[in-house]
């Protein structure tokens, strides 16, 4: 915590300056910081987050929610990264009322942000990506990300969850992340009655899916 302070003091200072009218390269530079200061709290936040569910020292807040609502917002502001990126992206949103899911939303919330960022930064300009929430059976509500990204080699997968690791093409094509985000993802999932799972191929791209329980 003592790092992520000057960091985020940084961050606030090049804030500030974007704010101002500056000339183009300046606000440029400053611009280029600022993403990189983002990128580096990020990064700090995620591994305090592992190191709290290695320690077990996190709490679950769980309320009853309706997984639309809760996505709604998610999917919104990937939408708009996607366009950023010039990806297509589809979103199939489910066409009945789902269950109630007695779950911790803003853990959930993570996992959701989680897997939809992998596939933003995994898949290349012009690629696709499929969201969908559902409810394919009376107790479970589900959510899925499909891409035409890097995929992850089939020799690697069995570690995809694992603490700090990460994939070697995935290393290759973007080297600012921590390697954490899946596992912590898991630990938050798995917790409180969850699933996750994914299908990947090299080169091809991933699928990505979450299983929540709802509440009877």
């Amino acid at each position: 915590h003592q790092m992520r302070t000057p960091l985020t003091v940084a961050n606030f200072g090049i804030q500030t300056l974007l704010t101002k009218e500056e000339a183009g390269e300046q606000k440029e530079l400053a611009l280029s910081i600022s993403k990189s200061t983002s990128r580096a709290i990020t990064i700090l936040d995620d591994i305090l987050i592992a190191l709290d569910v290695i320690e077990g020292t996190f709490v679950w807040k769980k309320d009853l929610v309706d997984m639309s609502t809760v996505i709604k917002p998610i999917i919104d502001a990937f939408a708009d990264k996607t366009i950023e990126k010039k990806l297509h992206f589809t979103y199939l949103a489910p066409e009945s009322q789902l269950g109630m899911c007695e779950v911790d939303a803003k853990k959930v919330s993570y996992a959701l942000e989680k897997i939809l960022d992998n596939a933003l930064i995994f898949t290349r300009e012009g690629g696709s990506i499929e969201a969908g929430l559902n409810q394919p059976e009376a107790g479970w509500v589900s959510f899925w990300v499909k891409d035409t990204g890097i995929g992850i080699p089939e020799k690697e997968q069995s570690r995809v969850f694992n603490s700090f690791f990460r994939a070697s093409n995935a290393f290759k094509l973007f080297q600012n992340a921590s390697g954490v985000s899946l596992f912590i993802a898991k630990a938050y999932l798995e917790g409180q009655g969850c699933q996750i799972g994914f299908e990947s191929k090299e080169d091809l791209g991933s699928t990505f899916w979450i299983r929540l329980p709802v509440k009877a």
